[in-house]
């Protein structure tokens, strides 16, 4: 019988193609290997020569504009207008102000030795509300004005009241200001000494239609000329950026002392309520806002600009005295360590029964509102307590166990974590946005400043508890009509 057997030809050819295509591929394989590999070392040398040369490059495009011997206002007005031109050119479209809104809107500024920059201020803010809505509120522990802002004030338009105070205090200044404004003002925006607004501020009574809305907060920014403020700028876009997000999802929980624009009656409820304690005003307003059942929004159109600290700790005793020819600070906070662990971080824990009753009662309205309000006010409150708590923990656990590997892993996966947050919302989200995206450098230096921001946060939380609630008491000067705190009104009165 004839056998029929199959050549080995067709298998051979069959592996051989087999071999030459696995061949090819892994010719293809390592050529994108290497191509990735050049990338790696490439692109980053482009980003770094990009980073060094692009001052170079921002000034030759704004015509020499920046030079170095132009002052930092100077130097800060042009940056600006290079910015807003970029904006302009951008937008589909440009928001025009409507001249009757602008009308009921009342500016108070509230300031404090402020000669070198309320007149920077008063030029930014006269572009959008007239002159005659402004009050300039001095503040400070002397019976006579201790600089020339009253008469920066006059020089800037006559028409712009200004008002002494002989005691410094943010929140009473904001008080007898409230007084000093027109009638005719239906909205109050406040405004620290040393902040710009831009040339196309958003001012939206549509932001207002929902009359559970008593305030807008808007997008801040820091001029910045060193790394430290480099970071406090970042830190400001980011909570921004996450504000924005939160009034989608139920309310922010206050408009930041900065800036900030309220319908006048709801302001003047929350001064009346007002506990008038020296730091932290601007939590107390938002909180005392929210018992009453109502919200805050966000404006993120608009961004203003202001002043950080230049430095993390205060300066030494011996070069105290130096100081700076421009002051590069907020509101009189000259390191970031004075402006955080003794000052806003000192009022969190004091609130801690009001944050217990919110989380309990109020209403957003929509479930879906209620229960994002309630999921970042157990975060809140978990946070006071984990910061208070944290330090001892974190001390017996190293004396007792030795932990110290431990705490050095989990801080490494924090600082990582925070770099890969930092680039996703600097390189993704804000990838449209180039006037918000900031150095690489700062992106991979942010964790630290955060870890530096948490020990503030511990100092302040324990300085709450162990100075300030003992040794600061409340004090309400309301209306004894008042519905809030100054009513009692069955809250605790810590």
């Amino acid at each position: 019988m004839c056998q029929t057997r199959v050549s080995p030809e067709p298998w051979l050819v069959g592996r051989w193609r087999r071999v030459a295509l696995a061949s090819t591929r892994n010719r293809g394989s390592r050529r994108a290997c290497l191509w990735f590999c050049k990338c790696l070392l490439i692109f980053p040398l482009l980003f770094m020569g990009a980073w060094a040369l692009s001052p170079l490059a921002w000034a030759a495009w704004s015509g020499n504009t920046i030079t170095a011997e132009s002052t930092l206002a100077e130097r800060e007005l042009a940056r600006e207008h290079l910015a807003q031109h970029h904006l302009r050119l951008a937008a589909a479209t440009e928001w025009k102000n409507d001249p009757a809104m602008a009308a009921r809107v009342g500016v108070l500024i509230p300031c404090h030795r402020s000669a070198a920059e309320i007149g920077r201020t008063l030029k930014s803010v006269i572009r959008h509300i007239p002159p005659g809505n402004i009050v300039v509120i001095d503040n400070s522990n002397e019976p006579n004005p201790p600089d020339e802002t009253k008469a920066v004030v006059a020089s800037v338009h006559p028409k712009i009241v200004y008002r002494y105070l002989g005691v410094g205090h943010k929140t009473n200044a904001l008080s007898v200001g409230l007084q000093q404004l027109p009638r005719s003002c239906d909205f109050v925006l406040h405004l620290d000494d040393d902040t710009m607004l831009p040339e196309h501020f958003v001012l939206d009574e549509g932001k207002f239609t929902d009359n559970a809305v008593s305030a807008i907060s808007y997008g801040i920014e820091m001029v910045h000329e060193n790394q430290v403020q480099a970071a406090v700028d970042f830190e400001f876009k980011l909570f921004s950026t996450t504000r924005a997000l939160a009034d989608h999802w139920s309310t922010i929980w206050f408009c930041h002392g900065i800036v900030g624009l309220w319908r006048r009656e709801r302001f003047e409820r929350a001064m009346a309520d007002h506990p008038f304690l020296p730091f932290g005003e601007d939590n107390w307003l938002g909180m005392l806002n929210l018992l009453h059942n109502c919200r805050m929004g966000m404006e993120y159109r608009s961004f203003v600009r202001t002043f950080a600290p230049p430095t993390l700790l205060p300066p030494p005793p011996c070069v105290g005295h130096l100081g700076f020819h421009e002051r590069l600070q907020g509101y009189g906070a000259s390191s970031v360590w004075k402006q955080r662990a003794h000052r806003w971080y000192v009022n969190a824990p004091r609130r801690t029964a009001w944050r217990l009753l919110l989380l309990l009662l109020y209403d957003c309205g929509e479930w879906w509102r209620n229960a994002g309000f309630r999921l970042a006010s157990l975060l809140h409150l978990w946070h006071i307590w984990f910061v208070l708590a944290q330090l001892p923990i974190e001390l017996l656990a190293i004396s007792t166990h030795g932990e110290w590997l431990f705490f050095a892993l989990w801080n490494g996966l924090i600082y990582t974590t925070g770099i890969l947050e930092g680039a996703v919302m600097n390189y993704v989200v804000w990838r449209r946005s180039p006037s918000r995206q900031v150095a690489l450098r700062t992106v991979i230096l942010q964790p630290a400043y955060n870890y530096f921001l948490h020990v503030g946060y511990i100092y302040g939380h324990w300085r709450s508890v162990l100075y300030y609630i003992p040794c600061w008491p409340m004090e309400y000067r309301g209306s004894p009509k008042a519905t809030g705190l100054g009513a009692g009104n069955g809250l605790p009165q810590l």
